[in-house]
C-alpha cells in the first residue's frame, strides 16, 4: 500500500475532522498505485503548536493547515491575509497571536525541524 493515514486523535471542530476525512480519501486515490509510502498524520502536538496536519512522502515532511473560508485570498508573506467576500472582507487568522497562515506554518516548520534536530 501506498498510503497510510493517522489521525493522533479527535479535533476540537467538526469541519477540522470533516476536512481531514475527505483530504485522506483524496490522498488515498491519488497515491493509489505510487511507489514509496505516503503518510498523512493528523491533529499533531510539537513543541506547544498543534499542527493539524503532516505529510511524510520520499524525503519531504510538509506542514499542512486547515482553514474553513471561501472567496478571493488576498496575502502575502509578512501582511495579514483577508478574504475577500464581494463588498466587505474577512481577515484570515493565523493561530494565537501569529499575524498570517504563512507565518503560523512557517513558525511550525521551524518548531518540527527543532524537535527532530
Amino acid at each position: 500500500m501506498a498510503y497510510k493515514s493517522y489521525l493522533t486523535r479527535q479535533y476540537d471542530h467538526t469541519h477540522e475532522n470533516s476536512f481531514f476525512r475527505v483530504f485522506s480519501t483524496q490522498l488515498r486515490k491519488t497515491f493509489k498505485d505510487v511507489d514509496g509510502l505516503n503518510i498523512l498524520i493528523g491533529n499533531v502536538s510539537c513543541n506547544g503548536h498543534q499542527i493539524d496536519a503532516l505529510f511524510i512522502a520520499s524525503g519531504k515532511i510538509i506542514v499542512i493547515d486547515f482553514k474553513n473560508y471561501g472567496g478571493k485570498l488576498i496575502f502575502s508573506e509578512n501582511n495579514p491575509w483577508r478574504i475577500s467576500t464581494g463588498d466587505d472582507f474577512v481577515f484570515v487568522k493565523g493561530g494565537g497571536v501569529i499575524r498570517n497562515p504563512y507565518q503560523q506554518v512557517n513558525a511550525y516548520r521551524h518548531s518540527l525541524i527543532q524537535y527532530l534536530s
